[in-house]
């Protein structure tokens, strides 16, 4: 589907990717990750799991880009996902943070990172993994989704604060955290 320009990012364009076999064989697998970590799919069988048979039907109810569907969706981020810890776990970073690291966005990414390897807060990195080189840290995709979920302040797409970091909407997480989904 991704070859055929069929899928979307979440701006709503056209995701198309070069059909090889590392290409399918490296998409699949990024796929496959975060459905797992959710919970959405069963990754003895493959088949869904409840939570993924509820999400797929908010979806198709209500429609992907409904209030509801994302709510759902990130709460089970947020908690399935673990991201609650990790965002605590920024928290509590800034608190130490140098004010070199408050400067600049990718240094502050950089020095998260760190803190987070010192801290045994992320699980060791697979030896001889394939690197692109193209993120510049590990924490790189989580403050896109963040951001797209509502869970950071934004002036745009900016979401680094010169002198502060990362601030997180503490309202809507703690309304996702408590919401109910039927």
């Amino acid at each position: 589907l991704m070859v055929a320009g069929q899928t979307r990012n979440w701006e709503g364009a056209a995701r198309v990717k070069t059909d090889s076999e590392r290409n399918r064989n490296s998409e699949k697998q990024n796929y496959k990750i975060p459905l797992f970590q959710l919970g959405l799919i069963e990754p003895s069988e493959g088949r869904l799991t409840a939570v993924g048979y509820k999400l797929i039907s908010i979806g198709k109810i209500y429609g992907i880009d409904s209030s509801i569907f994302i709510d759902y969706l990130t709460k089970l981020v947020l908690i399935e996902g673990k991201h609650l810890i990790l965002i605590q776990d920024l928290e509590e970073y800034k608190n130490t943070a140098s004010a070199d690291s408050l400067s600049n966005s990718t240094q502050f990414r950089k020095d998260f990172e760190t803190y987070l390897d010192e801290n045994n807060s992320i699980g060791a990195r697979k030896v001889g993994r394939r690197t692109t080189g193209n993120k510049v840290s590990y924490i790189r995709d989580e403050l896109k989704l963040w951001n797209k979920l509502g869970l950071v302040k934004n002036n745009g797409t900016q979401y680094f604060v010169v002198g502060r970091g990362i601030e997180f909407n503490w309202g809507r997480i703690t309304d996702i955290l408590t919401k109910e989904f039927v």
